[in-house]
């Protein structure tokens, strides 16, 4: 078992080599599935994960390791090419100044995340900036924007969208566009409300490839 202070290694490791069962979905495991016996044998991530959270003494421990494993199924499940992935690796085994920081991505905003679906969009994310479809930088930014929005959000990005220019018009302010001013990536010109172009990126790269 894996010392507490072995977590950035424990995920280290699973970014490079993918131990879980993808056909497992662990967003639905209960605290029984995760204790038993057999499942953590079987699973050295899941034994090291729910090892480092202690999910015995606690739900929000468990609901920590329903997330980041959850995060971890959405991310080997990716689809990317081989030669892309191999490069990121090479990257993330060579620069620890790099590999720190998207280690501490994965684990902090896993841990605050209220909705498991968040793990997700973070996962897809993290696949879109593999493919250089984000930059280093985009991907920490569209990631820190993931962290605050509502979740509603996500229903209202998909709707707009559809229409031209990512705007709708509207009159007046809405609930739904409160919450994208909050988070940042919502603005009103005159009558028209607009999403910017971070807000459409966390839509195409981290919430529509979950539809």
């Amino acid at each position: 078992m894996k010392k507490k202070n072995d977590i950035n290694e424990i995920v280290s490791n699973e970014i490079l080599k993918r131990t879980i069962d993808i056909s497992i979905d662990y967003s639905e495991l209960s605290l029984d599935a995760f204790l038993e016996e057999g499942l953590l044998k079987e699973i050295p991530f899941v034994k090291s994960i729910v090892g480092f959270y202690n999910i015995s003494n606690s739900i929000i421990e468990r609901h920590k390791v329903n997330k980041i494993l959850t995060f971890f199924k959405t991310f080997h499940e990716g689809n990317i090419d081989g030669e892309k992935l191999e490069k990121f690796k090479e990257k993330f085994s060579a620069d620890k100044k790099y590999q720190n920081k998207v280690i501490e991505i994965i684990i902090l905003l896993n841990e605050r995340f209220l909705q498991i679906e968040k793990s997700k969009i973070l996962a897809n994310l993290l696949l879109a900036h593999i493919k250089n479809e984000l930059s280093w930088e985009e991907f920490q930014d569209i990631s820190m924007i993931l962290e605050v929005i509502h979740p509603r959000g996500f229903d209202f990005l998909h709707l707009i969208s559809k229409e031209l220019n990512w705007a709708n018009q509207s009159p007046r302010i809405n609930v739904d566009e409160v919450f994208m001013i909050a988070c940042g990536i919502g603005y009103r010109h005159g009558s028209r409300f607009y999403i910017s172009h971070y807000g459409q990126k966390l839509f195409n790269f981290g919430i529509k490839p979950l539809n």
